[in-house]
C-alpha cells in the first residue's frame, strides 16, 4: 500500500521519498538530485500530503494488519 503511494507521485518526488526511505538525509539528496535543500523539504512535504491522503482511506486496514486479532 505504501509503496503504491510513493509510485502515484511524480518522478521527482518518488526519487526524493526513496532516498529519504534509504536513510539518506536532506542535504544529501540535494546534493545527488542537483536542487536545493529547500527544493527537497518543498518535494517531501508535496510528497507527504499526497501519500497521507492516499494511505487515509487504508487506515483500518492498516490497522487490522498491525494490530489484528490476538491470538
Amino acid at each position: 500500500v505504501i509503496h503504491n503511494a510513493i509510485q502515484s507521485l511524480p518522478p521527482q518526488g518518488q526519487r526524493v521519498m526513496m532516498l529519504s526511505l534509504d536513510g539518506l538525509k536532506n542535504h544529501e539528496i540535494a546534493e545527488i538530485l542537483g536542487v536545493s535543500i529547500n527544493t527537497v523539504k518543498t518535494i517531501k512535504l508535496r510528497a507527504f500530503r499526497t501519500i497521507r491522503k492516499n494511505l487515509d482511506r487504508h487506515t483500518f486496514t492498516l490497522f487490522m494488519l498491525c494490530w489484528g486479532n490476538p491470538r
